[in-house]
């Protein structure tokens, strides 16, 4: 039997890495006695997945994972057996059979969605807000800089923005919601776009920056689609 999962990571949660999260589900699944496969070998581990991994610090309503279970088993009790069985800061929202040839989440996610909350040093109107915006997405190029293992590396972001728009929320605190790239074709962070925004004269308190990933989806001629609506 095979399932999706889809959880979210609270503020209490949010600052769980990526390992730790997989060690908190490894346990879940054992105190719960959720019937995870297993593969073979010396070293056999639990056959699960996990779409693009959450940045440390970031909260989110929308991460998957896939499990493969030994044999069936109803999946409103395995929702409320590690309901019980979750540490503080992660929550299970839905699970659905999928379809064991089904594409792996990793090989078809290529779209988040971010809700960025910012302060700013100075008072900013719609007027102004927008203008930035316009000015920023008229760029045929958004040049950043990317910290990788061979250090400082320019990267053109661009393309990968398919959605940005800001709403002032008070006179010095703007909400951006963006959708961009991510997944194994490419990825761009919610950050780097706040520091284009920067470089374009919006004076943001970059410490005070807080980032929700709303969600991870699927993009096609149907427009973006979740994981759990696309299980085959």
């Amino acid at each position: 039997m095979n399932l999706r999962v889809k959880y979210g990571k609270t503020d209490q949660g949010k600052f769980i890495s990526h390992l730790d999260l997989i060690r908190a589900w490894e346990r879940t699944f054992r105190r719960a006695r959720t019937p995870i496969s297993y593969s073979q070998g010396f070293n056999p581990h639990p056959k699960v997945s996990f779409g693009s991994a959450l940045a440390v610090g970031l909260t989110s309503t929308g991460e998957y994972m896939d499990i493969v279970l030994k044999s069936n088993f109803p999946i409103q009790e395995i929702k409320g057996e590690l309901a019980k069985y979750l540490p503080a800061g992660l929550i299970v929202y839905d699970i659905k059979e999928i379809d064991p040839k089904a594409t792996p989440l990793m090989a078809v996610i290529n779209r988040a969605k971010y809700l960025v909350g910012i302060n700013l040093f100075q008072d900013v109107n719609q007027q102004e807000l927008d203008n930035i915006l316009n000015d920023l997405l008229q760029q045929e190029k958004i040049i950043i800089l990317r910290n990788t293992k061979k250090g400082l590396r320019e990267r053109d972001i661009r393309a990968g923005i398919f959605e940005l728009e800001a709403k002032v929320i008070d006179k010095n605190k703007v909400e951006l919601v963006m959708v961009v790239e991510t997944g194994s074709g490419g990825n761009v962070r919610p950050e780097e776009v706040v520091e284009a925004l920067k470089e374009k004269g919006l004076s943001i308190e970059s410490e005070t920056i807080n980032i929700h990933r709303e969600g991870l989806y699927i993009s096609s001629d149907t427009g973006l689609n979740t994981p759990l609506s696309v299980t085959v």
